[in-house]
């Protein structure tokens, strides 16, 4: 769907962006990386449950639950910057 498409690109050009700039101003190193390898099963777990989930789920309700996850980021994001 277009949603799930947008929603794909946005977050890993996001992410990307956020990498290159973390590494540029010194906030992302090896060791950091390291830390990360753990998490990837985790990460691929989470891929393939929502590939195989995605179709039991009605567009709307994903569309709404979505919006609510971007409200509270965006939420917690402004009250960590007060």
């Amino acid at each position: 769907s277009k949603l799930r498409g947008n929603l794909s690109a946005f977050f890993l050009f996001s992410s990307i962006i956020s990498l290159v700039i973390q590494f540029v101003v010194g906030y992302l190193t090896i060791n950091h990386l390291i830390l990360t390898l753990p998490l990837l099963p985790a990460g691929l777990a989470g891929y393939i449950i929502g590939q195989s989930s995605v179709q039991y789920l009605p567009q709307k309700l994903l569309r709404y639950l979505t919006l609510i996850l971007c409200l509270m980021s965006g939420l917690a994001a402004i009250y960590e910057g007060l």
